[in-house]
């Protein structure tokens, strides 16, 4: 499906929510229904995560998109679990298509993002517990930037 140029130029997202976990071994949160989309950084340990029946390993490094709509399951795989999850909306919606994945590519899993896009995690993490005026401005273009 070709999708117009002005639909992309005019998608935003809806920042809602962001939090660092920590939790310890034998963490476990049973499937639920997931209303908005997530990112994770993992920043420790290992973690899997079953997102709509399809099983993904998640270590220190890597970000997992979990789209909005979708069935989640969590367990950890190591003793100690870190990460940032960001929580969103897009304003775009096309039928029951989950648009991030099918017309911009974000994969479920991206291993080893580096440096660079764990300093937007934490920006928005920083922007988000701030009382700056310009704070959505921050959390809005950092997550583009962690989109993009």
């Amino acid at each position: 499906m070709e999708i117009p140029n002005a639909l992309y130029s005019s998608m935003r997202f809806n920042f809602l929510y962001v939090d660092r976990y920590i939790f310890h071994e034998n963490w476990f949160y049973p499937e639920s229904y997931i209303p908005y989309c997530l990112l994770r950084y993992m920043t420790k340990g290992t973690a899997i995560f079953i997102i709509d029946g399809e099983e993904i390993t998640v270590s220190a490094g890597d970000v997992a998109y979990i789209p909005e709509g979708c069935r989640l399951e969590c367990h950890g795989a190591s003793d100690l679990i870190e990460f940032i999850s960001i929580r969103f909306t897009t304003t775009t919606r096309l039928n029951n298509h989950d648009f991030l994945s099918e017309f911009f590519h974000i994969p479920l899993l991206t291993k080893n993002v580096g440096t660079e896009l764990f300093a937007y995690f934490t920006e928005i993490y920083h922007n988000a517990t701030s009382n700056q005026t310009s704070r959505l401005f921050r959390i809005r273009g950092n997550l583009e930037l962690i989109l993009a």
